[in-house]
Formats: structure tokens, sequence, C-alpha cells
């Protein structure tokens, strides 16, 4: 090493560095000036110790290094407008799913809403008007024509779910044909859901409590109905607004003619008997059942016979009404039966059949029900000691042998008769005996009276 280069190397005080320390020789000598007077003493640092660092110090901020981070998008002044926009993007990503939002919620309460609203058109609630609605059912209705009388009457909200409803229960059950329904008049409410006015409609009814009844021989529709609504099987008014439906629905009924003058016109063919019924069966089920039971006594024995003696079916019942309310027992009811054909075969000598029980019948079944006024202007037409021949139509449900006897009535020259307390009849021909049999039966009355 010369002498030249070696006085050229710094010792540790020398401000000159090497910028490569291990390229000596070759190396350009830089020195580094650093100006004490622009450093702020209050905010320097404490120098570390010395080791051959070299430390800067952060000068103030030149145009050039402003410049120079404006250029490269660090600087706020042009950053601004990035931040703007990004700002503007997640506002606007904010509104987009604000909307979304409530869009699902609409729409949730809206499916909400409709999904309830056809539950509630399916299922029985309490949520919906369990007001009474008179509703016509015609005959040979189909499910679908009945989903669309429902709707007219306000019954139902949903009309297309509820015959979409129907249409997959009926797969279900594995049916291949449509339910028959029952014709006639009905009352239901939108708190029986659908379900349930469709099971009211159908001839054959479902329904988890039956309830059996016996009605027995000589009762009146008006006992007849008070005994089905008393044990819940279907009300009374029901009853009574679905027999105008029903009537023409069977042979012996359709042919009564005029029904205006009777006062209930299917009174007589309730046939007598034991019955099991649903509870909260539909009317016209009801009707029916009475209705179906007639038909399968009456035989055509019975047609033959009373076309023999000139006589209509209705005309038979009525007779046999009045037969059942009179007679004490079977054994009478045949004697009974010649006095009424006797008097019906000389009605230039006896206009009227004079029978008490079809005064009673107005008064004490009729009256409760129509009013005084009513009853009094019915007396004219049914009273048989006032109208001509038979009354307007039977006064009670006769039983099979009360409609035999008025088949077969008994070969006699009867024209009157009457009874005591006790039950006796007494039988006469003329006015006369028959006056004489009277003064019997107030003298049996009054020694019965007096063993009281």
């Amino acid at each position: 090493m010369s002498k030249d280069t070696e006085n050229n190397v710094p010792d540790n005080n020398d401000d000159r560095i090497h910028p490569n320390p291990h390229d000596r020789g070759s190396a350009r000598i830089f020195k580094v000036n650093i100006d004490e007077s622009e450093l702020d003493s209050n905010i320097m640092p404490e120098k570390p110790d010395y080791k051959g660092e070299v430390y800067f110090i952060n000068h103030k901020r030149d145009e050039h290094s402003i410049n120079t981070r404006e250029k490269s998008g660090s600087y706020s002044a042009v950053n601004g407008k990035s931040s703007t926009k990004k700002k503007k993007k997640r506002l606007s990503s904010k509104s987009f799913i604000i909307t979304i939002v409530s869009i699902i919620v609409v729409a949730t309460i809206l499916l909400s809403t409709l999904a309830l609203s056809c539950f509630n058109d399916i299922l029985p609630t309490t949520n919906r008007s369990d007001a009474q609605v008179l509703v016509k059912i015609p005959n040979n209705a189909t499910t679908s024509q009945i989903i669309d009388m429902l709707d007219e009457n306000g019954l139902i909200k949903q009309r297309t779910f509820c015959k979409l409803f129907m249409s997959i229960m009926k797969r279900m059950e594995h049916l291949s044909s449509e339910p028959v329904y029952l014709g006639g008049t009905y009352y239901v409410s939108q708190s029986m859901g659908l379900e349930r006015m469709i099971n009211e409609f159908k001839e054959e009814q479902t329904a988890a409590k039956t309830v059996t009844l016996m009605f027995p021989e000589g009762w009146t529709i008006y006992q007849i109905f008070n005994k089905l609504e008393h044990y819940e099987v279907c009300k009374a008014d029901h009853l009574y607004t679905a027999i105008d439906d029903i009537i023409d629905s069977y042979d012996f009924t359709s042919k009564l003619g005029d029904i205006d003058g009777r006062y209930s016109p299917l009174e007589g063919y309730f046939f007598p008997d034991t019955y099991e019924f649903y509870v909260g069966e539909n009317a016209n089920s009801v009707l029916k059942r009475f209705l179906d039971n007639f038909k399968e006594k009456w035989t055509d024995e019975y047609s033959e016979r009373a076309k023999n003696l000139g006589l209509s079916i209705d005309e038979v019942i009525n007779i046999a009404s009045i037969i059942q309310k009179e007679a004490a027992d079977i054994e009478q009811m045949s004697l009974i039966s010649s006095v009424i054909h006797n008097r019906l075969d000389d009605p230039v000598n006896f206009p009227t059949i004079d029978c008490d029980s079809t005064y009673e019948y107005i008064s004490n079944y009729v009256a409760p029900i129509a009013g005084n006024t009513k009853a009094s202007a019915l007396m004219q037409t049914y009273n048989t000691s006032i109208c001509v021949r038979l009354p307007a139509d039977p006064i009670c449900s006769p039983g099979i042998d009360a409609i035999y006897a008025t088949l077969t009535p008994a070969d006699t020259d009867y024209f009157f008769f009457q009874h005591d307390k006790s039950g006796k009849i007494y039988m006469a021909k003329t006015a006369d005996e028959h006056e004489n049999n009277s003064l019997a039966v107030a003298k049996s009355n009054s020694d019965m009276n007096n063993d009281d």
C-alpha cells in the first residue's frame, strides 16, 4: 500500500466515508453536511451513541415532494375525489340493500297474509264471522260450482286456493269421482271453514259423534223438530226452511199439489221409527233420512190398494194421521177408519168428518208457533167440524198400523164414534144412537171422577 493511499484513509473523527468499505481503492469520497442551524433543538430526539451510522432529519416538505406525492395519488387533495366516489358507492350499496330488504319484508307480510287467509278459508276458526248465511245448493252440483257459490256469498276469500285444496284432497283420498251433494237449503258460516261446509252439503256426511233417537207414532213436525234441536242434531228453524226445497225430490211428495194452504207440507211423512243422526247434521240430510224411510215402508201393495179406494198417497196419510190421533189402541183403528170412509162416501149427509183431533192439532201445535191469528185462519181449512172432507194436510206422522187400517177399513154401517176417559169406544149408526152414547160417556166419566 502506498503512502498516499494511507494518507487518504480517514480516522474515526473524519466526516468522510466510503460508500463501499470493501472497495476503498477505487471509491470516490462522499461528504454529508448537516446544517445544525436548521434543526429544531426542541423537537430533536436525543442522539444515540454514535457507532458510525448516518442520521437524517426530515426537512419541511418542499414543492417537489408535494408534487411527487400528488402524482403518486397519496396527497389528500387529489385523493379527495376518489374518497368521494367511494362514499357515494357505499351510500348506493346501502340504498340497494335497504330496498331489497324492504321488498323482502313487504313480500313476506303479503305472503303471510295470503297464507293466513287461505288457511282461514279451509279450517274452522274463531277469527271469521259465525253469522249464518242461507245457501241454496242445486241438485247435481260439482265441488267447483259449490266453491263458486260460497265465494259469491262471501263465505270464502281465496276461491282458487280452495279449489286446488279440494282437488288435492280428492287425490289423497283416491276418489275417482265427485262426491254426491244433496241439493237444498243450508245455513253455513265463515267460521265453519271450507271442509265442514263441503261436508254439510254431502249426501253421505261424516262426523265424530252420533245420536240415536226414537220418534213415536202420532208425533207432529213441531215435536220432531224440537227433539232434533234438543239433541243438537239440527236447529228447528233450519229444518223448516229446508222443507220447501226437498219436496220435489220424491214422487209421493211432489204430487201434493197446491201446498199454499198447508201449514207444513211434509207433515205426516216423517215415518215413526228409531234413527241415528250425526250431531250437527245438515237439515237436508235429516229430512232425507225420514223421507227415505217413508219411501221404503210404503209398498207397491199400498199403492195398489189406495188406487182401488180412489185415494192418493196424501189422502191415505191424511186419514191415517186422524186415525192415529183418535184411536185408543190398534184394535179401534179399523172401526174408526170405517166411520171416516163411510162419511167421505156420503158427502150429502155428512159433508164433514167431524173429528176433534183436527181442531186440537191447530190449537195445541200450530198456534204456539204461528200465533193465534194465523191459527184462527187455519181453523177454516183444518178443523173437520168446519172444513169439507179432509184437512189441508195430515195432522201427525201415522204409524204402519194406522196406514194399514186406512187401506183396510172394517166393513160397518157406523157414522159416529166417541170415547170415555178410559179410552172405551162407543160406535153409532145414527145421530140418535150417537146422542145416547154421549149420555153413556158422561155417566162413565162421572163415575170415574167419583172413584178418583
